[in-house]
């Protein structure tokens, strides 16, 4: 049966989860008030269980170890001590008003450290590497390449290109289906010629 810490520390982990969010894709409102609410309630918690402080260092110790984690890589060793971290930082956080501890269910606190830093490992990580990937297509790659008009070319029509519809210009008149071959790319606009 779930007693008021381990309701408190459920409110802890949503607004972790409902704040990132809440930060990483804003728009409709709905997560920015779930947020505001989950804040708002974990304060209450907070003050009316108090807080080891001891145990608020522990789990501030789990965040800095999970960001070692995340910028220098060590084959996952910091990534499992942020998780025993987090749990042990879980399990201690309340007190009971005369100072008691004030245990959260160690299961809950496992399950919830586990899930949120591997969910976020996983998230960070996959961001970091799409942003150091290259650009999946060069635009002046395609000068040379053979695609297929989509549309009849003269003055301007279409050609599907590296699995890209392009407008194009011809100098002569290529019929709709043709193969053609890219001579230049001004802009977003590709002069082709028709291949034989």
């Amino acid at each position: 049966m779930l007693q008021i810490q381990d309701i408190a520390y459920f409110f802890l982990i949503a607004t972790i989860w409902t704040s990132v969010f809440a930060v990483s894709s804003p728009g409709t409102g709905l997560l920015e008030l779930a947020a505001c609410v989950c804040v708002v309630i974990t304060a209450i918690f907070a003050v009316w269980l108090n807080i080891h402080l001891w145990a608020f260092g522990i789990l501030v110790a789990a965040f800095i170890v999970f960001l070692i984690e995340i910028v220098k890589p060590m084959k996952g060793i910091f990534l499992i001590l942020s998780v025993i971290l987090f749990s042990i930082g879980s399990i201690f956080l309340f007190r009971g008003s005369g100072g008691e501890f004030v245990v959260v269910s160690w299961p809950l606190a496992i399950v919830s450290s586990l899930g949120t830093t591997g969910f976020f490992w996983l998230v960070i990580r996959k961001v970091l590497k799409a942003r150091k990937r290259p650009d999946q297509m060069n635009p002046s790659a395609v000068v040379g390449l053979i695609g297929e008009a989509q549309t009849e070319i003269f003055l301007e029509g279409s050609v599907q290109v590296a699995s890209e519809l392009w407008s194009a210009r011809a100098d002569t008149h290529i019929p709709a289906g043709s193969r053609v071959r890219v001579v230049s790319r001004e802009g977003l606009i590709l002069t082709v010629a028709r291949e034989t």
